[in-house]
């Protein structure tokens, strides 16, 4: 028994199947598009190159506002804690690479954070008085709750 196939001479199969991937790939892109959509009122509009731009930066922005965040609170931990200096010093090293570059909006803050982490580093070792080292810290979390 033979059977043979051929799919040039079967025009319907490749129609459905070239609707199926048509309508797939529409549903994908609403799919991804609907977050992405601005809306002006209650109309929705195109998006263009400037508004995903802005989409992407608000979106670096955010992540590195939540990065030094977390930074300031691992500092305050430390702080209350009264870590002991290798573990501070650990600490210093990776925030020290968290503030190293990012959005030039945050430029101030970062410095802030840089300080503050030095200036945590200092007291651990006996170098700065604590409540120096609190001051800085107070800063960096002021800069970042504006």
């Amino acid at each position: 028994m033979e059977f043979e196939l051929d799919f040039r001479e079967n025009k319907t199969a490749w129609y459905i199947g070239a609707f199926l991937v048509i309508t797939l790939f529409l549903f994908g892109l609403g799919e991804i598009g609907k977050p992405l959509t601005p809306y002006v009122g209650s109309t929705a509009r195109v998006l263009g190159w400037a508004d995903w731009t802005l989409h992407k930066a608000e979106k670096i922005y955010n992540t590195e506002i939540t990065i030094l965040r977390r930074d300031v609170e691992l500092l305050v931990q430390v702080i209350e804690a009264k870590s002991n200096p290798v573990q501070v010093s650990l600490l210093v090293k990776q925030i020290g690479r968290d503030v190293v570059e990012g959005t030039p909006a945050l430029a101030s803050t970062r410095a802030a954070v840089a300080q503050a982490t030095l200036d945590v580093g200092d007291w651990s070792i006996g170098i700065l008085e604590r409540e120096k080292a609190i001051q800085s810290l107070e800063i960096a979390i002021a800069l970042l709750s504006e």
